[in-house]
């Protein structure tokens, strides 16, 4: 029986010619696997009715079969040569637009509607993918992309709180769906490296979190820039001894507690009793 690592969407020596030109100003490793390209769009879910994102297409590995299942596919190639090459490859489908941009100067036109947002980024920008995407007006209804792994788990946050993922768990909610494998790249990635997959979230947390949702992220900020041991400490200036023993209390918390120690629904409840319980002059302190 043959291995799932023998299958290659792309021939490794003619991909690694290929990719050797842009290998040094991009930093992307590209998926050559049929099989872990298989995973990824599984992953992706029904996309018959949907609009889909492809940021960094690349050599169009996942693009033809994105074209082949979605309603219409906007591809973002920064690179003008694979952008160029691409569309020549491409150009029997109807749904497909290719684009030569940086997505992370890329104005998405608001007449998309809703979308899905899929990439296989260079890991240095991820961070910054992501909150283009989904801190913008018109948000993705979901996002699937290729990960470090590292960077995934500060957004799936089981164990420990994180800045940014504190800013968008109370609108997405993540989880890790497939591991691949180095073999699965072209060139192979030096960390381990996952499917990351992002999807509205079902539940809603605290209102006052979608009320006030620049105050929210405000507020999470304002407590992991102070830098202090405990949240306490952190939010001195903001509320009293008394209130934040009532506040912990609440959540069932200790109150050393800190930044990283609350879950994102209790950011979310401990933001709420913030708005009722403060006043607008200690909050504006935070603002």
């Amino acid at each position: 029986m043959q291995s799932r690592r023998a299958h290659y969407a792309v021939p490794r020596e003619d991909f690694d010619e290929a990719a050797k030109a842009h290998r040094a100003s991009l930093s992307q490793n590209f998926l050559v696997n049929i099989d872990a390209i298989d995973e990824f769009l599984h992953a992706c879910g029904d996309l018959s009715d949907t609009t889909v994102v492809e940021v960094g297409p690349g050599s169009g590995a996942l693009t033809h079969l994105l074209a082949a299942k979605a309603a219409r596919v906007i591809a973002i190639e920064k690179d003008p040569e694979l952008a160029v090459a691409l569309t020549k490859k491409m150009h029997m489908f109807n749904n497909l637009e290719i684009t030569t941009a940086d997505f992370l100067e890329y104005a998405l036109p608001d007449t998309v509607g809703e979308y899905a947002l899929i990439a296989n980024p260079p890991f240095s920008i991820m961070t910054a993918l992501l909150k283009k995407a989904l801190l913008a007006q018109n948000p993705p209804e979901s996002v699937v992309l290729v990960s470090q792994r590292e960077a995934a788990e500060r957004f799936i946050m089981r164990h420990r709180s994180y800045e940014f993922g504190l800013h968008i768990a109370p609108w997405f909610e993540s989880e890790i769906v497939f591991d691949f494998q180095p073999t699965d790249f072209a060139p192979q990635p030096g960390v381990p490296t996952v499917l990351l997959r992002m999807r509205r979230r079902q539940y809603r947390f605290a209102e006052a979190v979608y009320e006030h949702p620049d105050a929210y992220r405000a507020f999470v900020s304002f407590v992991f820039h102070a830098q202090k041991e405990d949240m306490y400490h952190a939010l001195k200036s903001v509320v009293t001894f008394e209130q934040w023993k009532r506040m912990t209390k609440d959540l069932r918390v200790p109150r050393d507690t800190t930044a990283t120690d609350l879950l994102p629904e209790q950011w979310a409840e401990l933001f709420d009793r913030v708005m009722r319980f403060v006043p607008p002059e200690k909050r504006a302190i935070f603002l």
